[in-house]
């Protein structure tokens, strides 16, 4: 492996990387010699993701899974957990954090929506986001050259019908990644707001959709069509590898907010 490999033998924690674009951006990792550690809800799922990984992997070791639940009352000590097993209790320096978890979940009217509702929305997308970046303090190399990257969503910008509480809460994420920026440095933090993405999730609301709203999804992209999970990855790995990018919000969506 080449010496200028930015990601080679580097620690890397991807939260949601057992499927869809976390999948990817592990997939990704692994494939420029980084040392992995996906996290996902449920043991099936990671540890099918990392059979799956293991497949591209120079070394078996290098991929290894732990179950992480951002969505409980107790995500700060379900992220320490999560940490220590990949760090092997401090042995070691994470160098970066990916978080990609979370689902769009069905729409919600505002009309329908309870307090618990929008405290469980920002359980799942806010909360573990902050507690993740609480302890990158302790686990992660102090570096400009580390980062945590979180995932967000192109609705805070171009809301749909139904979906103005979860793309609202959601749209706190802008303002993390840069509060956090200035919070955790010389650790970048930066967001990725993805598009629409071929992923499972993409699959199991075009069932609830159906095909024409999905035909007019990729017409209103620029490009007329629906991202691949690898179109993503590409923007999570270049951001790791860019040590001049904090603070940043990124929009992967193909043009969408430009029709």
């Amino acid at each position: 492996m080449s010496p200028t490999n930015k990601l080679h033998d580097k620690l890397v924690i991807v939260i949601g990387g057992t499927s869809g674009i976390g999948f990817a951006v592990a997939k990704a990792c692994v494939e420029h010699g980084a040392r992995v550690v996906v996290a996902g809800r449920s043991q099936g799922k990671v540890d099918g993701a990392i059979e799956r990984l293991r497949t591209v992997a120079d070394e078996g070791p290098k991929v290894r899974g732990y179950i992480c639940d951002l969505s409980t009352p107790d995500v700060e000590e379900n992220v320490r957990l999560l940490f220590d097993f990949a760090t092997h209790n401090r042995d070691h320096k994470v160098h970066h954090v990916v978080n990609t978890a979370g689902q769009m979940g069905s729409p919600l009217a505002l009309k329908d929506t309870t307090a618990e509702d929008v405290l469980n929305i920002c359980q799942a997308r806010v909360v573990g986001a902050v507690m993740i970046a609480k302890l990158s303090l302790q686990y992660l190399e102090a570096s400009h050259t580390s980062s945590y990257t979180m995932t967000g969503g192109i609705g805070t910008y171009k809301p749909v019908a139904g979906y103005s509480v979860r793309d609202g809460l959601g749209g706190a994420k802008d303002a993390l990644a840069r509060s956090l920026a200035l919070e955790i440095k010389p650790i970048r933090v930066n967001l990725i707001n993805p598009g629409a993405v071929q992923t499972e999730l993409l699959d199991d609301l075009a069932g609830l959709w159906g095909e024409e709203v999905m035909d007019q999804i990729r017409g209103k992209a620029v490009l007329g069509r629906i991202g691949q999970p690898e179109d993503l990855a590409e923007a999570y790995l270049g951001i790791m590898k860019n040590y001049f990018i904090t603070g940043s919000i990124v929009d992967i969506d193909g043009g969408y907010q430009l029709t």
